[in-house]
This record gives C-alpha cells, sequence and structure tokens, in this order.
C-alpha cells in the first residue's frame, strides 16, 4: 500500500506543471486565461470532490481494493489522453 501511495503521489505531482502550462498557453490574454483558469479550477475541483467518496463507496460495494485500482489506472488513462490532447491544442 505504501508502495501504491507513492507512485499515485508522484503521478500527481508531477502533473501540475504541465498542467498549469497548458492553462496559461491557451488564453490569449491575461482575462482570457483567467477565464480557462477558473473553469478549469471549477471543474477539476468537482470532480475531485467526488474522488474519495466514490472510491470508499466502490470498497465497500466490492469488498476488495483490486478493482478500485483498476478504477483508478482506468481514470489515470483518461487523464492522460485528455492531457495528450491538451498538448496537441498547445502546439498550434
Amino acid at each position: 500500500m505504501i508502495l501504491g501511495a507513492v507512485a499515485l503521489g508522484l503521478a500527481i505531482g508531477s502533473t501540475m506543471s504541465p498542467a498549469l502550462t497548458f492553462v496559461a498557453t491557451q488564453g490569449v490574454d491575461a482575462a482570457d486565461t483567467a477565464r480557462i483558469s477558473s473553469f478549469c479550477q471549477c471543474i477539476g475541483y468537482s470532480i475531485a470532490s467526488f474522488g474519495p467518496t466514490g472510491l470508499g463507496y466502490a470498497f465497500d460495494r466490492l469488498g476488495s481494493w483490486t478493482p478500485v485500482l483498476w478504477i483508478v489506472i482506468g481514470l489515470s488513462l483518461v487523464m492522460a489522453l485528455l492531457g495528450y490532447l491538451a498538448g496537441k491544442r498547445c502546439e498550434n
């Protein structure tokens, strides 16, 4: 469990800088960047607030952490895909 916590912590920490860079490069001026940042934070924190409760509920229903970890892996792959697509937009 400790190794998994460390791995998730490193993965989450390493995505912070690219996420902030993507937000900063999308706006055409300061006001536009502030609007994009506000939107991203609103959506991101709303989704993140359901994480601990939702995964705890999944554990209670399924009785094992293995399916819950597969859910986390699946969501991580979705996040990686969305980050890739956001990065492609930044290149243009």
